[in-house]
């Protein structure tokens, strides 16, 4: 007799009111090294205790993972703003269009000399004072992304050196 091993987890994730009924015609053998508990069930079969593995909703393409959410990316076209300015001063490093805010969703700064480097929208600093030392760097995912009120622009002030400052984000 020919036997296949499925892991309780793996149908857990589907059906978890399935195992407060008996489980028929399994046999309990043991815990994998993972953990799971694994369960025989007779060849030719489709079905664990009331659950029809068959009737399981299939995986999203290109998942390899239950449960798992796959990223669909963005869903907006991302803008790019780059500044690269030498010496001290007050620069714009974002005129969002007439009418927008400007939605910051990441922020790359990069100087070659000892330098502070502050971001601020309408005046107001929103990352920083950030101390660099020579030839420093600062590469940021906003995981809540910074959003300026209509026609504001994103602003950078240094003390000292090359600076580079890139912005990622949309307009809305």
């Amino acid at each position: 007799m020919r036997r296949i091993w499925v892991s309780l987890l793996l149908i857990a994730c589907f059906q978890p009111a399935a195992f407060a009924k008996p489980l028929e015609d399994m046999e309990y053998n043991k815990f994998d090294s993972n953990g799971s508990v694994r369960v025989s069930v007779q060849a030719g079969s489709s079905n664990i205790g009331d659950v029809d593995v068959l009737s399981l909703p299939s995986l999203p393409a290109g998942s390899n993972a239950i449960g798992a959410v796959k990223d669909a990316g963005v869903s907006y076209a991302p803008i790019r703003k780059w500044a690269n300015v030498g010496g001290a001063g007050n620069y714009v490093a974002w005129d969002p269009a007439p009418g927008k805010k400007a939605v910051i969703t990441d922020a790359v700064i990069s100087t070659n000399a000892a330098n502070t480097v502050t971001l601020k929208l309408a005046g107001v600093e929103f990352i920083g004072p950030l101390y660099f030392a020579a030839n420093g760097g600062l590469s940021s995912n906003l995981k809540t992304p910074i959003v300026g009120g209509a026609d504001e622009n994103v602003t950078f002030t240094t003390t000292a050196g090359s600076t580079t400052v890139t912005l990622t984000g949309y307009e809305e």
